[in-house]
């Protein structure tokens, strides 16, 4: 099991709607927070696969935000 922090959260929500222009909820980042910020698990990679690394499949699911309640992370996130 591997943790990753509200703001790494949010940042791959964030990544994922400017790069794929998707709109997801925040929950649905949670694999792609852990494969970018997570050290243990780039760790565990690094170890298990080499320098071939993995090929990873991340789905995105759920929308389950409207895009006020987007706006309004963003704008937090921004403000602090």
């Amino acid at each position: 099991m591997f943790a990753v922090s509200e703001d790494d959260i949010l940042q791959a929500t964030k990544l994922v709607f400017e790069r794929f222009k998707l709109v997801i909820e925040p929950s649905a980042a949670v694999p792609l927070a852990t494969a970018l910020y997570n050290e243990d698990f780039r760790a565990m990679v690094e170890r298990e696969a080499g320098e071939a690394g993995w090929d990873l499949g991340l789905v995105f699911s759920g929308g389950n935000i409207a895009m006020d309640g987007l706006v309004k992370l963003f704008a937090a996130k921004q403000q602090s």
